[in-house]
């Protein structure tokens, strides 16, 4: 991910999730992923979070935040899916997610 952005097959991975992609905001800065972006897509927004999945990598990171995510509903955001293969793990938006970054951006809640 040269340029921020991750290769056309990672797009065709997410596209079951997301359906057509219409935009990609990438995120200034993020913890522990390679890419976090506000996609803006025909089922989505989403606030997604993923990093290539190879051994040694930091996958760990993401499968934890998908499995405590039940557990934490009262105070952050539900887990809408979670994407996995031999490429790419990624998150979804987790619901408000997409409204919080309009509201740091100043765009309004």
């Amino acid at each position: 991910m040269s340029n921020g952005r991750p290769p056309e097959e990672f797009w065709s991975f997410l596209q079951p999730y997301t359906g057509l992609v219409t935009d990609v905001e990438l995120a200034s800065c993020g913890f522990s992923v390679d890419l976090t972006a506000l996609v803006r897509c025909e089922k989505g927004p989403f606030f997604v979070k993923a990093m290539p999945n190879r051994p040694g990598g930091r996958r760990d990171f993401l499968v934890r935040e998908a499995l405590v995510n039940p557990e934490v509903k009262p105070v952050a955001p539900a887990l809408l899916w979670r994407a996995e293969d031999e490429g790419w793990i990624g998150l979804d938006d987790m619901a408000g997610a997409a409204r919080a970054w309009a509201v740091r951006r100043g765009a309004g809640a």
